[in-house]
């Protein structure tokens, strides 16, 4: 997979037994790993821009070891979100903002901010925020296609009535 960013095999005790990356020395020695080993659970997490999948490796029943499998989040939400010009997404974790797609700061939007509950498990397992917005422009264009029309409608309306009311009085 493109977006594999790296992959490891740990024995038990968290020793490396195969890796494609140097920098795992703080998944190896992480509270989630002891978590996937110990309880046998497939542990996923988010942190520092990538996804993070721990899954123990189990042989009769006993936990040998697990895979590491680490993915950039950023290069998947790109591939699989085709947005519009006029839509943005961004994306929060802890509180500070990671993705931003189609946003510009001048413009003004129409945002929702996306409330993840357990139905939308791994947004809420990972503790990831989802907002999105429409410009406003975009947003407005059809109420001001309506109200164009009612506005030139009304001045016909009015154009006739006078007219007829003129003719009436003579």
């Amino acid at each position: 997979d493109s977006y594999l960013n790296t992959l490891s095999i740990v024995d038990f005790d968290g020793r490396m037994v195969f890796k494609t990356d140097t920098n795992m020395a703080t998944v190896i020695k992480s509270h989630e790993l002891r978590m996937a080993l110990s309880l046998s659970k497939t542990i996923t997490y988010f942190k520092d821009d990538e996804l993070i999948f721990l899954v123990p490796i189990n042989y009769y029943n006993t936990t040998q070891g697990a895979i590491i499998a680490t993915f950039n989040i950023k290069n998947i939400i790109d591939q699989y979100t085709q947005l519009e010009d006029s839509i943005y997404a961004k994306l929060y974790h802890a509180g500070e903002e990671f993705y931003s797609k189609n946003y510009e700061t001048q413009k003004n939007y129409s945002t929702y901010k996306f409330v993840c509950d357990k139905s939308h498990s791994l947004f809420h397992h990972l503790g990831i925020k989802l907002e999105v917005g429409i410009l406003q422009t975009t947003y407005l264009q059809p109420l001001h296609k309506q109200l164009t029309f009612l506005s030139i409608l009304a001045f016909f309306v009015l154009i006739i009535a006078i007219l007829l009311s003129y003719n009436l009085a003579r």
